[in-house]
């Protein structure tokens, strides 16, 4: 028999149903609670916010935990320079505070600039930094404002702020029954920079309540992703919800693959005609199905091969299954059904090597998402300065080159041997307080899941676990 070649690379890697066309997007968030936003959004973090009665809430308001965002990861921002437009329904939840001009709800723009993946853009959150993008918010005072979320420092210079033109607009105690309408339009100027405008809407009274214009942004920090935005500011617990948020216009570029679940990930195992299958969902809530189906392509057909339970607090279902005598790679699919619609996650087993054949197998540890953290918990800047955080020198998210190297190497084994997450610091310190644990470590395996799914989706995988993948 030969031996085992085995390669090892040690890195240290560092809601929804919605309408989408051409350039266009309007959410449709669920009328039941989940904390799973829907397929075409990520939230930062996952335990901040929840959908529930068709609106998106934000749970987390506390001073030190900073600028929560859900990214939207179907379309962004195109390079063409053309006009577009974002809008969204929001309000204040879950607080009486007197306002002080600290705390806001709105957009970001810009998110990474155009120089991350969307991927890593979608990170952003928690503190500013170079490549941070744009806010442009409606803030606790009822001023329309536009605020740099990629300075250097840990500040959010304000750029440009609005009057409240509402004697009866945020003037006291906020309370909980608000509605207003923020709407950004964005255009070009004659230079070929950028034109914006924030309008406020009170949803109530039809009433303007605040309008604020930016004139020459640069057009090449206006690229990138688009995320809405809930910041509590100095005082504690100043959360915000949103609904009806819509994006148009020539200036935007769908991307409908750009995707998170229902299916997040698969790993599996092949012994000997024994296939055990492990499939990732996010956090379903009570009205989803509770339930997948795998099937296999076998005689030129999908056939159903088994059906299982989706298991909490994990979100995974197990399949166990002896596959028929083959001679060639075995293709299958997961299989999910969400608001009416069935989607399915494809994959490939393969044939693997006869017996005494060499093989080979690539090992992978100490999975790291940044360098400097979001919220500057673990780790140091790029180069040891905190200036880049949001560059492609710090977020290290998603690892392309290690995936594009994989396919290469073409391995019969992946074997994940241990930190296939950081508790603390990747992207985010952890957070042990009552409700969060799972969802704090799911946050944090979503991302190496979505990012390593990309071949263990066709690759046999084991995985062992090491000091921190325990909680």
């Amino acid at each position: 028999m030969k031996l085992c070649k085995i390669s090892f690379a040690l890195f240290l890697f560092l809601g929804s149903t919605v309408l989408t066309f051409g350039g266009s997007f309007k959410s449709q968030f669920p009328e039941y609670t989940r904390t799973w936003i829907g397929p075409d959004y990520w939230a930062n973090r996952l335990q901040d916010w929840r959908v529930t009665m068709g609106r998106l809430e934000c749970l987390e308001g506390r001073a030190n935990m900073p600028l929560r965002t859900v990214h939207w990861l179907s379309g962004e921002i195109a390079d063409n320079g053309e006009p577009f437009e974002v809008s969204v329904r929001t309000g204040t939840l879950g607080f009486e505070a007197l306002a002080d001009g600290t705390a806001f709800s709105g957009v970001l723009l810009g998110a990474g600039e155009g120089e991350l993946d969307y991927r890593g853009a979608a990170l952003i959150h928690h503190h500013p930094g170079v490549g941070g993008g744009l806010l442009a918010v409606f803030n606790d005072k009822g001023q329309a404002q536009f605020l740099q979320n990629n300075d250097a420092s840990l500040n959010r210079p304000i750029l440009a702020t609005g009057i409240n033109r509402s004697p009866h607009t945020r003037t006291g105690k906020l309370g909980n029954f608000e509605d207003f309408r923020v709407t950004i339009q964005v255009g070009p100027d004659q230079s070929g920079e950028r034109d914006l405008a924030i309008v406020v809407t009170d949803m109530f009274n039809g009433e303007q309540v605040s309008e604020v214009k930016l004139t020459g942004y640069p057009s090449s920090k206006l690229l990138g992703g688009i995320a809405l935005v809930s910041h509590g500011g100095k005082k504690t617990e100043r959360r915000f919800w949103f609904r009806d948020f819509e994006v148009s216009g020539s200036g935007i570029r769908n991307q409908p693959k750009r995707l998170f679940g229902p299916v997040v990930g698969v790993l599996y195992s092949v012994d000997g005609d024994r296939l055990k299958l492990n499939a990732q969902f996010p956090p379903l809530g009570m009205n989803d199905s509770q339930s997948t189906k795998l099937q296999l392509h076998m005689d030129g057909a999908w056939t159903d091969v088994g059906e299982e339970a989706i298991r909490a607090p994990s979100y995974t279902a197990l399949f166990d299954l002896e596959l028929a005598e083959r001679t060639a790679d075995l293709l299958y699919r997961v299989g999910y059904e969400t608001e009416g619609q069935l989607s399915w996650f494809n994959g490939t087993i393969p044939l693997g090597p006869k017996a005494n054949e060499e093989i080979r197998v690539v090992g992978l540890t100490c999975y790291q998402n940044m360098a400097l953290s979001a919220d500057g918990s673990w780790g140091e800047g790029a180069y040891g300065s905190p200036e880049g955080r949001w560059i492609p020198h710090n977020v290290h998210y998603p690892h392309n080159n290690l995936i594009h190297d994989l396919h290469t190497e073409r391995p019969d084994l992946i074997a994940l041997l241990g930190d296939q997450i950081y508790e603390g610091g990747n992207p985010t310190n952890s957070d042990h307080s009552e409700g969060n644990p799972h969802l704090d470590y799911l946050y944090k395996w979503y991302l190496t899941l979505a990012d390593l799914g990309r071949i263990t989706r066709h690759v046999p995988t084991v995985v062992l676990v090491d000091d921190h993948d325990v909680y």
